[in-house]
């Protein structure tokens, strides 16, 4: 039961694996500046877990760290940009009589912003898998939250979830946090693997004649 390589061991390790990683990405991400390039090897590494290939955590995520830097830091910017005008056409909304008693602007606002979320889940994902372009990949993103809207909705679900238990129940914050933040970065890996897998090219199968 207790092997290295018994099924329960591998899955404490896996475990490890998602909590370590997870501890990597909030390090990373404290210059805040750092975060898309942080979040971006943090799906680097947890996809490769999915797809059980067992990659040293540390080196595979600083490697994609590095690589990823500038371009990561660039999106992120622009996605920092996009959601503080967004953020203050909210308080527009909620502030000025004028904004919030017009159906179409709060509509239109409300799509905006959801298309926007998705984007920004979506989009660091795509750049640790994909070697695009800016432009293409935050064109991209925007067309894959636009297609996998439940997944969007159930990631965010997850996180909501998980920052609510972890205010609700302070004393148990420090597993609140790693269970729910681990579990989210689980799904939404396996997830991300399972589309993206649509995208690229399929391997020829070898030929079996001769």
């Amino acid at each position: 039961f207790f092997r290295y390589d018994s099924e329960f061991m591998m899955g404490v390790s896996k475990v490890a694996d998602y909590v370590i990683l997870n501890l990597l990405c909030l390090l990373f991400c404290i210059p805040i500046v750092t975060a898309g390039a942080s979040v971006t090897a943090t799906y680097y590494v947890a996809m490769k877990l999915v797809r059980g290939e067992e990659p040293s955590v540390w080196k595979s995520f600083y490697k994609s760290f590095k690589e990823n830097l500038k371009q990561a830091t660039v999106i992120w910017i622009l996605a920092l940009a996009l959601m503080g005008f967004l953020a203050y056409d909210w308080y527009l909304l909620w502030d000025t009589q004028q904004i919030g008693s017009n159906p179409v602007m709060r509509v239109g606002l409300a799509i905006v912003t959801v298309v926007v979320s998705f984007a920004v889940i979506s989009v660091f994902p795509f750049l640790a898998r994909f070697q695009v372009s800016t432009k293409a990949a935050i064109r991209n993103a925007v067309w894959f939250g636009i297609l996998h809207i439940p997944q969007m909705i159930l990631i965010i679900l997850l996180y909501a979830m998980t920052i609510y238990i972890c205010i609700r129940y302070m004393e148990w914050l420090i597993l609140a946090w790693a269970v729910g933040t681990g579990l989210t970065l689980y799904y939404s890996s396996r997830m991300f693997v399972k589309q993206f897998a649509k995208l690229e090219p399929k391997k020829e199968e070898p030929d079996s004649e001769g």
